[in-house]
């Protein structure tokens, strides 16, 4: 990554890469025990930004993925769809250098399938963000991703 060998990085250098990279489960990873906004707070509070720069950039993420209106939820209450999409906040609130996303739209009705594209390929344009690694069934969400695979039976098609 950024033209390191990530194999031969030390323990600190690892930590450190790992600040710049946002994933996006399939399966959410969502701790329970916070609410919405705190989710999407996490990674910047991991990486160390003060707290009003980080509440105001996790609203905006929150805003960005269409749950301006679950900020305080807990996201047990939340719809599936909208699980990934807090997920989805939380991985691009901090505007990684590289983002891996599992699926990332496989829950999502299609109209926030498309705006979900569409913030991907506006992080893409950013100053920080450069790349975008991604699995899908849709073939057409491969569009997304700088690299992206297809898995079939357990398979990597492409």
């Amino acid at each position: 990554m950024n033209k390191q060998d990530i194999s031969r990085l030390s323990d600190n250098q690892l930590c450190y890469l790992r600040q710049h990279i946002g994933i996006v489960f399939q399966d959410h990873k969502i701790p329970f025990d916070r609410n919405v906004l705190e989710n999407v707070l996490l990674p910047l509070r991991i990486i160390g930004y003060d707290r009003k720069t980080a509440d105001k950039r996790a609203r905006i993420a929150i805003e960005k993925v269409g749950l301006g209106d679950a900020k305080p939820l807990d996201p047990r209450g939340l719809s599936g769809g909208e699980q990934q999409r807090l997920c989805i906040a939380r991985a691009v609130v901090h505007q990684p250098s590289l983002l891996i996303a599992d699926e990332p739209s496989a829950n999502l009705d299609r109209a926030y399938a498309l705006d979900i594209m569409e913030l991907f390929k506006n992080l893409s344009r950013s100053r920080h963000h450069r790349h975008r690694v991604g699995a899908r069934r849709n073939p057409d969400a491969g569009l997304l991703y700088h690299a992206s695979c297809a898995c079939r039976k357990a398979r990597f098609a492409s």
